[in-house]
């Protein structure tokens, strides 16, 4: 297919699972604001812009009080969700993301366009003021589920050739990279207290939708190691770091088939990655380690992803 179709469809699937990842992130944070303590809202505050690797527009976050608290808290909601110069907030993920999907309409179903358009000229219309009234977790809940719904479309209604592998594969890079950073940034999170700490480890269980099997399986007592090892390496779960992997490696493959160098590359970086979890991950003792070189590798293969499929040399 044409390198200009791939990229789009690639990219469409990033931006919108970036617009999916940052609604269930709010969505846990601003159901925190009812009844948590403002150590733990700020908490929370940090590990979202953290793993998104920026900071709110007014630089460092500070705990002042519980007024303080809420009103800060309608900011970086604000500056999260409809900030158009902050290229990670939902509206400019699903902004680029209709944007490539305009494009790529000839690529996708029409039943996957209407849906993710009308999503958009929804989400236009709002404005923080008017979310902040009611229920801002169902406003966060419904953009994930809208999302979630645009990509069971591009499952139930695309034919399994390269266009649909190319959304896949732009969702699984997305979901890994930044899966490890959310992890990553959760783990090296100093001067946390013992009550904090397993907080914020089950916001980030919910978050991995996770929760629930991790109850099932090891109880309700949070322990930092067990959920770590859970959401990284336990294949059982469709939210794990290693399954996200696994499926950049599956659609790489196919992508790829016997291609040039730059093809044979990727794939190689693709299989580094699936070993920093399957062999790294049990063998040293720094988990931040490896995940830190998770998010490096992924940076790595996207670069190669691009070089092989998007912007080859022509010979």
């Amino acid at each position: 297919m044409l390198a200009r179709s791939a990229q789009g469809l690639y990219w469409m699937g990033r931006y919108l699972e970036r617009a999916a990842h940052a609604s269930r992130m709010l969505q846990h944070q601003v159901s925190a604001l009812i009844d948590r303590p403002a150590d733990e809202i700020y908490a929370g505050w940090r590990l979202i812009y953290g793993s998104l690797k920026s900071l709110p527009s007014g630089g460092i976050l500070e705990e002042e009080g519980d007024d303080y608290t809420l009103a800060d808290a309608f900011t970086l909601a604000g500056d999260l969700t409809f900030e158009q110069g902050n290229p990670n907030s939902i509206r400019c993920c699903l902004e680029n993301g209709r944007e490539n999907a305009r494009q790529m309409r000839h690529c996708i179903s029409n039943r996957m366009w209407l849906h993710l358009n009308s999503e958009f000229l929804d989400f236009k219309s709002t404005e923080i003021f008017g979310i902040w009234k009611s229920e801002p977790e169902k406003f966060y809940a419904d953009i994930e589920k809208h999302m979630t719904a645009f990509f069971g479309l591009a499952d139930t209604s695309m034919y399994r050739d390269a266009r649909w592998r190319f959304i896949q594969l732009g969702r699984a890079v997305e979901r890994t990279q930044l899966s490890a950073a959310l992890l990553s940034c959760c783990h090296a999170t100093p001067g946390q207290d013992a009550e904090l700490r397993p907080r914020q480890m089950r916001t980030v269980l919910r978050i991995f939708s996770a929760s629930d099997s991790h109850d099932r399986i090891h109880g309700h007592a949070i322990d930092n190691g067990v959920v770590l090892d859970m959401l990284a390496t336990d294949v059982r779960l469709p939210g794990s770091l290693c399954n996200h992997i696994a499926a950049i490696d599956t659609h790489l493959t196919s992508l790829s088939g016997d291609g040039p160098e730059e093809c044979r590359r990727a794939r190689t970086s693709s299989s580094r990655l699936g070993d920093l979890i399957s062999h790294q991950w049990g063998r040293v003792r720094d988990r931040h380690a490896v995940l830190s070189d998770v998010e490096s590798e992924t940076r790595r293969l996207h670069d190669m992803i691009d070089g092989c499929f998007f912007n080859y040399r022509i010979d």
